[in-house]
């Protein structure tokens, strides 16, 4: 799914996660599931992660997924679910966190809200930029009434 990596499914400090190897580098997503509501789900069999680009159907958002020993692959998740991010960025960063370059891309070594690469951090609603108690539409910034308010048909905006 990475780019010019090598995939395995590992356990590293006791947390299960998707491992993308380049060279004698890599990084670790750990598989820390996904939020709907108050309640976390799939926690150690499911490494969901949001992407910056929203999925056609309008009420979902592409997102990198790692299951089991053999899968990595995109696919999509609706928008209020909470999900880990992974800063990922295409010139070389210099906010004090560690990187590896992977192709063009530098890729952070752990998740927004965490200090180490096993820990889960923190869960977000795509294009939100804090982590919340309860995770559904009713609190989902760009959801009012019964449609999306932006990044939807009208905006015609794809893309964070």
């Amino acid at each position: 799914m990475i780019d010019n990596t090598t995939y395995s499914w590992e356990t590293i400090d006791g947390i299960t996660g998707g491992k993308y190897t380049i060279g004698d580098d890599y990084i670790f997503i750990p598989a820390a599931g996904y939020k709907t509501g108050s309640y976390t789900y799939s926690t150690g069999s499911y490494a969901y992660y949001w992407s910056s680009t929203i999925a056609s159907s309008v009420k979902n958002a592409y997102l990198i997924q790692a299951i089991s020993s053999s899968t990595s692959s995109t696919s999509t998740r609706t928008r209020d679910n909470g999900l880990p991010i992974r800063p990922v960025s295409d010139t070389e960063p210099t906010d004090g966190r560690e990187y590896v370059k992977i192709g063009d891309l530098y890729w952070a070594k752990c998740n927004l809200g965490a200090d180490s690469e096993t820990e889960y951090g923190n869960y977000y609603s795509w294009g939100e930029l804090y982590p919340k108690k309860t995770y559904s539409k009713s609190t989902y910034i760009y959801y009012a009434g019964s449609e999306y308010t932006k990044y939807n048909s009208t905006d015609g905006l794809t893309t964070l």
